[in-house]
């Protein structure tokens, strides 16, 4: 198995956030570097933070408070990470599968040029909101280590799980955590 470690600047992000893709050798070693103990990441049963990301209108705040009673996945994603592009079409499927059950994804590019996140959401689009962080706080209040990260957040504005990296070996157990906080 290889581990590829993209290191491409995302704004906020430690100039060191890999982005991490991986063929199964090495991936405990990449995840452990990514997570070091005490790293500031959120732990499971802490409330979400709010950020300052703004939706696609560049004038609207993101505010994850309205998303309370709703199971969300919170993914933070840039235009050049080859897992992200992955992510993508298969967080649009869970989120197209799950809506009406309650469940939203909002996504947060943290690229540096808004203009390659529009132009991928051109190419690659989806049916779920896309927020940006024009000033790199989100990446920074979620403790953000590796792209792509997600978060999934139950209904009280809680951190369940987050799934580092993208893997599509990983899409079974992503939907089942998703199954999970969707069960009444």
């Amino acid at each position: 198995m290889v581990v590829r470690l993209g290191t491409r600047r995302a704004r906020g992000a430690p100039a060191s956030a890999p982005c991490l893709s991986a063929e199964p050798a090495g991936l405990a070693l990449a995840l452990a570097w990514a997570f070091p103990p005490g790293a500031g990441a959120l732990d499971p049963g802490q409330p979400v933070p709010e950020c300052a990301a703004v939706r696609a209108d560049h004038a609207t705040p993101l505010s994850l408070t309205a998303h309370r009673g709703q199971s969300v996945l919170v993914d933070f994603w840039t235009s050049w990470c080859t897992p992200c592009r992955q992510a993508m079409p298969f967080y649009d499927a869970l989120y197209r599968r799950y809506r009406e059950r309650g469940f939203e994804v909002v996504a947060i590019n943290v690229d540096e040029d808004a203009d390659e996140a529009h132009a991928f959401l051109a190419r690659h689009p989806v049916t779920f909101e896309s927020s940006f962080d024009p000033r790199g706080e989100c990446p920074q209040r979620y403790g953000l280590k590796v792209m792509p990260s997600s978060y999934l957040v139950d209904r009280d504005g809680r951190l369940q799980t987050v799934h580092a990296g993208f893997r599509d070996s990983e899409a079974a157990a992503i939907e089942r955590d998703v199954e999970r906080l969707l069960a009444p």
